[in-house]
């Protein structure tokens, strides 16, 4: 607000110090908002509306000469293939202004090797039968019908969390069975505020008091013979980065 306001006021080199500040925050990897964020992010856009010039560069990727850029916009963006892995890219600023330049990368794991976590958060998951009695699913015959047990446990000793968000995606051979299809429910239950039933997944929203614990039972059937990858489970709250939990990805056998 403090820079959008300097704007207004047209004191722009105070904008442009504020800026660095905006700039310098939005950068770290802590929580914010979905205000501040959308407040910091309009301000900075401004700025650039406001005194940034035109774009006029000229660059080589891995020596081959790319099309002259001249624009009227604050940012140009151009994707490049991976293929080859490495290489370089020299870009020669021909306007006035200052030039920067970022590459940024992105990358998806193969296989999720990611550690289990427990930041003011607890997770502990188990499997079941019908009866209750705790099963092994590294190996489940095919038809079997078995419970889930997912149950968060607040462990901050100081701060109750609302909107805390649990994701719980299935492997491939396994299916939901969704009770509320045969017998919808006559009234919300307390444990969650909503809760969200897909073809692979279920979404659970709720909140929880501090050293309170909630349990989550999902009904399940292993349905396709084969082997799959047991996707991690993961909880955190919506609105507070320090609070999440996450189980430790594995693989499952639905044997024939």
């Amino acid at each position: 607000m403090i820079l959008e306001t300097l704007l207004l006021m047209n004191r722009d080199q105070a904008a442009l110090q504020q800026a660095k500040k905006v700039s310098k925050n939005l950068a770290e990897e802590n929580w914010f908002s979905t205000q501040s964020t959308a407040f910091s992010l309009m301000a900075m856009g401004r700025l650039a509306e406001k005194l940034s010039g035109t774009l006029d560069f000229t660059w080589t990727w891995n020596g081959k000469q790319q099309p002259v850029v001249k624009s009227a916009k604050a940012v140009f963006a151009k994707e490049l293939s991976t293929s080859p892995a490495s290489g370089n890219i020299i870009v020669k600023n021909e306007g006035k202004g200052a030039l920067s330049v970022d590459l940024i990368t992105r990358t998806q794991l193969l296989n999720d090797t990611l550690p289990a976590i427990s930041n003011n958060l607890r997770l502990d998951v188990k499997y079941t039968d019908m009866n209750g009695a705790t099963i092994s699913i590294d190996d489940i015959k095919q038809g079997t019908d078995f419970m889930a047990v997912i149950t968060v446990g607040n462990i901050s000793g100081t701060t109750a969390y609302s909107n805390l968000a649990l994701t719980h995606i299935l492997p491939s051979g396994w299916e939901i069975y969704n009770d509320r299809l045969m017998t919808p429910e006559a009234t919300p239950t307390r444990e969650y505020t909503y809760q969200d039933i897909r073809d692979d997944r279920v979404l659970t929203y709720f909140d929880l008091r501090r050293s309170e614990l909630k349990k989550f039972t999902i009904r399940l059937q292993a349905t396709y013979a084969g082997n799959f990858i047991l996707p991690a489970i993961q909880c955190e709250a919506m609105y507070d980065g320090s609070a999440q939990a996450r189980t430790k990805a594995g693989r499952t056998t639905v044997s024939r």
